[in-house]
This record gives structure tokens, sequence and C-alpha cells, in this order.
């Protein structure tokens, strides 16, 4: 072969960097900070954690006692003001921001307040209710007893001792109990409305007759009132980036001012700096817009029905009247935190004949929890919808999963015979090259217990959306591993679909769930470490359906999305604690999702922080002007046009030869792409050959890539990747030809048995000669652990030190 250039890589296990940015210790826990990856270990031993446990009840008592103090001191001072008024300050000093600029990591909202507020609220009867204006001093102090209020909540349950029988849930009790406490909001905005539209659609006739409106009139009365009260807002939110971009200015002001910055004593002097640089005249303007909204809240939350866009039939369908939530503040557990609301299925409030929105993130986020309050609640029509709903959630995931595979084929609904005689059916399965997806949606919800952390909800709850899907899904692959040929049917027994066993690589089991199924569904390591899950080798794929839109936006090719898939699921195996399926996603965007084996052995969990600002950024902020970058790995130019060009071939296995291009670190993605970026050029202009080679250790394969004028892998470039492959001793050897005039390339996986007997002669001969010429250089053979001579990257023991005899 006339080769101007040949470069061979052996690709060593790098050692990372295992200094933190930052330790913390809190008693028994250890925490480390590397980047937005929080490690954690505790270091108890048995006697402190014996210890702890004596001292729960008395500490949980006295938490209990200061929670109820609270949540008395909290109705007294909400019956004492006028609650428009109060659920308007709350709604703007803990709801709003700027969509521009807003992430979940350092968002500050705390809209579980104002919905504590509403709640209270709408318990207390009209009659008990006072009409007194806000007060200047009621929202500060108000404000923290709310906040001590579900501290409290949070301290009982994490002193809870637990129950001996549930001890090994006590873990995700208190995620789902947290969860359920402080977080709010699932999906993205444009995400939520289609998946309302989605479900909701299919129902209009019923609600027509039955409530006088359809979906379409509800979703738009939503967003109409929610758009009312923002722009309400505007002019005050102006005001405030002005001031903000004032503020900023004054900043980078200071931080060139070296020398006034050493003059400043504290923070607070930073903090006096940067707020005198606003003109004295915009602090007034602004104070004077803050009063106004505090003290009118009538005007900012009150529904103008007058508004086209708005349906007074969806309004008076979806609110409540005071005293209407009654049961909240009854015992037990009155006023409590976790206490079931009506405000999800009621977000709407009626004083007279006027109508207010308390919380407009709350309505938009209630629209599900609306619907099915009107669906459910008949229950001769209850079955329809739920029926309904699972064949939509099927349908919808499909279609995101088949963006993410473009060209693949789908088969729903299919049925098939157990040894036993049963007939089971599975919702869908879809193939894409040599990978089968099996999918078993789940459209049930968590039940509100469950979400309060109660163990035998949870595990009935669990059972049901993952367990359920798991069982099912791994029968599923069970029956079509388990033969030459697994014939798939329709309900009649007419054959559907017919897979054979030696043309699959791998069979993945898809869970796509209507419920966000946060923290459980992405802890499943976990699960099945508590018994949840069943045990095996092979894991479910749990994802809530919002979660895999975004994963099929955010993908960019189907070789792509499955080896994202493959380090998701190998995740399970490693002490990962994500939030949600997004966290993972980031991580992989970010830097791949890759540990080294080991690697993260000592550490009892792994948390992850900030990671999906890059999704905020782009479905929040971008919609509102920010400009932002669509988040993706970074991946070469010229690696990403070769991945394209390979799976375009539509050959089997593509998309392995492709994969194995997309896991290979930064550096390697690198020193492919300048590669291809200089030989495809030189090439075009002599016609010569290039290759490179590059070989892996763990696991042991490598590949080699050739450019050429036309791109044809021809006899020499197989000879020389077999060659390759016998000399580093690799099981795999993958040899990729590239064009450099047109778009043409080539693949083909070699594999031991694919070597000729004239290749392994002259891999044998160059060993030797290798050998040889190292022990003749040196005057005596490598020492047994120093690397092989022959390039195979493994130590000489374990190589080439049976020749040595014969070079002597």
């Amino acid at each position: 072969m006339n080769r101007k250039s040949k470069a061979t890589e052996t690709k060593k296990k790098k050692k990372r960097n295992h200094t933190p940015d930052e330790v913390l210790s809190l008693g028994p826990l250890h925490i480390a900070r590397f980047g937005r990856t929080t490690l954690m270990q505790s270091k108890w031993n048995p006697a402190e954690f014996r210890r702890f446990r004596e001292s729960l009840p008395a500490a949980r008592a006295k938490c209990e006692s200061s929670l109820q103090s609270h949540i008395s001191t909290a109705i007294n001072q909400i019956q004492k003001s006028d609650p428009i008024e109060l659920l308007a300050a709350f709604f703007v000093k803990n709801s709003i921001g700027d969509p521009t600029t807003y992430v979940e990591s350092s968002s500050t909202g705390k809209e579980y307040l104002s919905e504590y507020v509403f709640s209270t609220f709408a318990a207390i009867p009209i009659a008990d209710l006072a009409a007194g204006t806000l007060k200047e001093d009621t929202l500060p102090v108000l404000e923290s007893t709310i906040e001590h209020i579900f501290s409290n909540a949070r301290d009982m349950m994490l002193l809870d001792p637990a129950n001996p029988a549930t001890k090994d849930l006590q873990e995700f009790r208190v995620q789902m109990f947290l969860q359920h406490l402080l977080v709010r909001g699932d999906s993205y905005p444009d995400h939520h409305i289609a998946l309302v539209r989605a479900f909701a659609s299919p129902h209009d006739a019923y609600l027509q007759k039955a409530c006088g409106f359809t979906s379409t009139e509800m979703i738009q009365t939503f967003q109409a009132v929610e758009a009312q009260i923002q722009k309400r807002l505007d002019a005050f939110q102006d005001w405030v980036r002005a001031v903000r971009a004032v503020q900023v200015e004054a900043l980078a002001k200071l931080e060139r001012d070296t020398a006034h910055l050493e003059d400043m004593a504290s923070e607070e002097d930073v903090r006096r700096y940067i707020a005198a640089a606003v003109p004295e005249q915009t602090r007034q303007r602004i104070a004077q817009n803050a009063e106004s909204i505090y003290k009118t809240g009538r005007d900012l939350l009150t529904v103008d029905l007058n508004d086209p866009l708005i349906s007074r039939r969806v309004v008076e369908a979806f609110a409540c009247t005071p005293g209407d939530n009654a049961a909240f503040l009854s015992p037990p557990f009155a006023g409590y935190p976790t206490k079931d609301t009506i405000i999800w299925a009621k977000p709407f409030v009626r004083l007279e004949e006027s109508f207010f929105c308390p919380s407009p993130p709350l309505l938009f986020r209630s629209m599900l929890e609306a619907l099915d309050g009107i669906l459910l609640k008949d229950k001769g029509y209850a079955q329809t919808y739920q029926s309904a709903r699972g064949a939509t959630l099927e349908k919808m995931a499909v279609e995101f999963l088949q963006r993410l595979l473009p060209g693949c084929q789908v088969s729903r609904t299919l049925y098939y015979t157990t040894p036993d005689g049963k007939r089971p059916e599975t919702d869908a399965i879809i193939q894409y090259d040599r990978y089968v997806f099996v999918v078993e949606a789940k459209a049930g919800g968590l039940s509100l217990p469950a979400r309060r952390g109660a163990p035998s909800r949870l595990k009935h709850d669990f059972g049901k959306i993952i367990e359920d899907a798991f069982i099912q899904g791994n029968r599923v692959q069970n029956y079509i591993m388990d033969q030459d040929e697994a014939i798939f049917t329709d309900e009649r027994g007419a054959s559907r679909l017919t897979l054979r066993r030696s043309e699959i690589d791998q069979i993945y089991i898809i869970n796509p769930t209507l419920a966000s199924m946060n923290p459980l569904g992405a802890q499943l390591g976990l699960a099945r470490e508590k018994g949840l899950l069943s045990a095996g080798v092979h894991w479910p794929w749990c994802v809530f359906i919002s979660d895999l839109r975004v994963v099929s936006e955010m993908i960019e090719s189907p070789s792509e999305f499955i080896l994202f898939l493959q380090r998701r699921l190998a995740v399970n195996q490693l002490p990962y604690a994500p939030h949600d399926e997004l966290d993972l996603l980031c991580k992989f965007l970010a830097d791949g999702l890759y540990h080294e084996p080991g690697e993260l052995k000592k550490f009892h969990r792994v948390g992850l922080h900030g990671y999906t600002d890059m999704l905020d950024r782009w479905y929040i902020g971008r919609p509102h002007g920010a400009a932002v970058a669509k988040p993706a790995r970074p991946i070469p130019a010229e690696i990403l046009r070769l991945v394209s060009l390979i799976e375009a071939t539509n050959k089997p296995k593509r998309t392995m030869a492709a994969i194995r291009l997309l896991e290979l670190d930064q550096d390697g993605l690198d020193r492919i792409h300048a590669f291809l970026k200089k030989f495809r050029e030189e090439c075009a202009k002599d016609g010569k050959e290039h290759d490179l080679s590059m070989q892996f250790l763990a696991p042991n394969r490598g590949f080699s890539i050739y450019v050429s004028k036309r791109g044809i892998l021809d006899s020499n470039a197989r000879k020389h990747s077999t060659t390759r492959m016998c000399l580093a001793s690799a099981d795999e050897w993958l040899s990729i030809g590239v064009s450099a005039s047109d778009d043409h390339v080539e693949f083909v996986f070699f594999t031991k048995s694919d070597v000729s007997a004239e290749v392994g002669h002259s891999v044998e001969r160059i060993r030797r000669e290798r050998l040889s010429g190292y022990v003749e250089q040196h005057g005596r053979p490598p020492g047994r652990n120093d690397l092989c001579t022959c390039s195979s990257g493994r130590k000489f023991k374990k190589c080439c030190s049976s020749l040595l005899a014969t070079c002597r």
C-alpha cells in the first residue's frame, strides 16, 4: 500500500484527577465536590448509629411540637390579612423571575410558600377571613413561619425511626417526601402544553357534553389568564431588568478597580456599592411599582372574564371558594404541608362574582390534574379515560423513539405464545439495525401516600409502573433469545413479526411513564438493592414521557442515542443519585457519562448539580430572547460527518461501527478529526492512501481508518487491518474506508476467525523480528512488566515472552 503517513495509537487508561474542588464534613457525612459532581461517604460506625437511633424519639417529638405551633401561627396570620393581597405578595416574592436567565440550580423561587398560603386560605370559611389591608411586616413574618413549617416537616421525616420491616426503603422514602414537599414542575412549558393537548383532546366530546367546553377552550383559558397576569407584571420586570444591568456594570467596574475592591472590608460593603450605582429616581420608581403590586393584589390576580380568549365556564369549573379545602385544616395532621389539597384540581378562587388566580405557575402545571378531576369523577367514563391514556402514552413514546431511530421498523400491540401456552401482549417492538427495543408503557401514577413516602404504597406503585413493565419486557426478551425464530402475532393469531436471534446484538426494555417517577426511575440500582426491582443482569429504561421527548430533541443520531442508552443503563450499577433522567442526559452531553471500573467504588452516593442548566437556558431562556447554543456533546465536525455517512450506508452493524467512534474520549475524537481533515485534502491532491490505527486495551479491540481516492477497502487494506488485529492480540477490529473525493464510506468488522494463514505467519515473523531487534539493540530482553515489543500494548510476560527462546 502506498501510504504517505501512518499513525498508530495505543489508548491506555488515563488517570483522572481525584483532588476535590471543595470538601465539607457534616458530622458523619463527608462530602467532596468535583466540579458539578458531588461524592458522598458516611463515616458512621455501628455504635454511633445506635446512639443516633436512640436519640430520635425525643428529637422528633420536639420537632413535631414546633411544627404544630408554627401551623397555628400561620393560620392566625393568614386570617388577619386580605387573602388576595397576601397571595399576590407571595406570588411576586416567590414565583416570578427573569426567564432569560433562569436556571434551576440557582433559582431562588419558593412556589411552595404561595401554595401553602393558598391551601390554608381555601380551607378557611369566608366568614372567618378578615378584610384588613396587608401590613408591611406581615409578609416577612408569615414567610418565615411557613419556612419553619416546611423545615419541621422535612426534619420529622429525617428523624423518623424506620420500621425494621421497611428500613431498607428509608432512603427512597426520604427522597420521595422531599420531592413532594419542595420540588415543583416536571416538564418544560411547551412540552407540558403538548402533553395536555395529547391526553385531553380525545375526550372533547365528553367534556363538551358534561361541562360545556372542550380541552382546547380549557388550555386556551388557562394560558390567557396567565398572560393577563404576566402583562401586568411586565412593566415592573422591565424596571428590574434595567436595574440589574446597572448593577452588573457596577460590579464589573469594581472588579477592574482592584485598589477600591481591596479597601472594602466585607460583602456588605460590596452590596452597598452596587446598590448605590442605581439612580435614586429609579430606586424610588421600583419601590412604588413593588408597593403597588403588593397592595393591589386584587388588580394583579383578578381574572378578566371580558377577555374573548377566556371561557367563564372553564374558570367556574376549576374554581374553589373559601372553605372548600376544609379537609386541609382538619385532623389528623391539620395544616401539614404534605396533606392533600384541592388547589391542584381547583386553581382559581371565586369571591362572590369575582375570580382570581392565586398562583399562575400552579395554574399552568395543574392542567392534567384538573382534567383528571373531571374525567375520573364520572365512574362510567373513568375506564374509557384510563384506557385512552395508555394508548396515547404508547403512541407518544413510539413517536419519540422513531425520531431517535429514523427508518426503524415499528410493530405495535403484539402477542406471542409462551411455553406454558399463555398469550401475553407487548405494547410495541421497534427494530433498528441489529438492536431491538421492547416498549412497555405505563400510564398509572404515584398515589399521594407514595409521594409522601408511605412504604406500602411506594412498593405498590413502583411495582405497578416499573416492576410490572420490567417483568413484561424481560419475558419478551427471554422469548426472543430462547429460540432461533421468535414469532409475534396480532390478537387474532395472524403473524405480524418474526425476529431471528442470530440477527440481534442487543435488546432494550423501554418503560415510558405518564407520571414523573423521579427520583425512583432514575435510581433503579438503588431500587434493585432495596428489593423494589427484580434481580437480574438486565435493566429497564424507565423514562418520564416528557424527559423522553427532551432526549429525542437533544440526541443527534441513532448511534449516539444507543451509546447514551448503554451508558445510562450502566449507571444503574454505580452509586449515582440523580434527581431525574435529564441529570444523566446532561452528564452524557457534558462529559460522556463514563467512569473507569472501580473509579467510584469508595463512594456511597454521587450527586449531580447544575448539569441541567444547559436545558433550562435552551427551553426557557431561548424562547424569551436569550442567545443560547443547543446543548450537544463536543464532537468534532469530521467525526459527526463520518458517523452520519456510516449510518447512511444502511448496512448491518452500522450502528456499532458509529458507536466505536462516538465512545472515544475527547483526545481520541480530536485526533481522528485532525487526521481526516488533513489527509482528505492531501489525498485529493496526491491520490495516495493514508491510514490511522487506534488500539484499546479494555475492551481489547481497535480500528483502522483508511483515506483513499474512492474510499474502498481493498484486499491490501483488509490484510493490513487483520495484521494490526493480530499484532494487538485484539478480539475485534473495525476497518473504515473513507473517500477523499465524495461521501462514499464503507466498513468491515474483523474477528480472529477472519485471519488468514498468510496473515498469521506474517504476524509471527513481525513479532520475532521486533523482539530480536530489541534484544540486539539493548543487549537484553524486555522486562517481564515492560510493554511488549510487538506494540500490542500488553505486558511482555503476557504477550511475546514465549518467543524469546527462538530469538537468542
